[in-house]
């Protein structure tokens, strides 16, 4: 766990600073080798795994090509970045509450075959953090964000979870714990490598599930807006 929070605050700080100073053509490809990553998770995972029907596959990589295509054509680097805290609030509200209650904590029973470890209060305490902390951060970057995304932020955290539990559930029929399992158990050395930076917190689909699902229901909200 303290290895996770290191890195966790390591890659928070990277990605901070590359949002600031990068032009955004610049994490637009960043983005897109990450999703080219998680779909090679995902297709390893595929290949080693019985098989399962192939939607579950196409349905992940669909809202990926449609969320980089957001990343590109839709955001700018502090909307992209503000969408990633809004995801971030959800997780990290909820992992803390997990954990820091134990088994005090009361685990949703109907998701047991998911994600076995989730529970109400984890989910109550992400969704208070993705709101609460999700407008304080909305009126410290104001002069940076459109309108609209204030009021995406009050349930930014339904396609958040939804992204965190739909990938869960694609693990558990693919028999793996975490997105990155196949590929650091494989033969393929680079991609061993390149899982390096996030081996803690079990691959590059792991990280951006969730950022997946609410990216593509942005530019849902942003059309309705408009």
């Amino acid at each position: 766990m303290k290895i996770r929070i290191l890195t966790a605050f390591g890659m928070g700080l990277v990605l901070l600073f590359s949002l600031l100073f990068l032009p955004h053509v610049a994490i637009s490809v960043c983005f897109i080798i990450v999703g080219v990553l998680a779909l090679y998770e995902l297709g390893a995972a595929m290949k080693y795994s019985d098989p399962i029907d192939s939607n579950h596959y196409w349905v992940e990589f669909v809202m990926l090509l449609f969320s980089c295509a957001a990343v590109i054509v839709v955001f700018d680097n502090y909307l992209m970045g503000y969408l990633i805290i809004l995801c971030a609030l959800v997780d990290v509200g909820g992992f803390t509450t997990g954990k820091l209650l134990g088994k005090k904590a009361h685990r949703v029973a109907s998701l047991k075959n998911i994600s076995p470890n989730k529970s109400w209060e984890g989910y109550i305490v992400g969704v208070i953090c993705s709101v609460g902390l999700g407008i304080v951060f909305f009126k410290v970057l104001e002069a940076h964000l459109p309108a609209k995304a204030f009021w995406f932020c009050l349930f930014a955290w339904i396609p958040s979870i939804i992204g965190d539990l739909y990938e869960s559930a694609l693990k558990r029929r693919l028999h793996v714990k975490d997105s990155a399992d196949r590929v650091l158990n494989g033969k393929n050395k680079l991609m061993k490598l390149l899982e390096a930076p996030v081996k803690s917190h079990g691959g590059y689909l792991d990280r951006i599930d969730s950022f997946i699902f609410v990216s593509v229901a942005y530019v849902i909200f942003n059309s309705i807006w408009q």
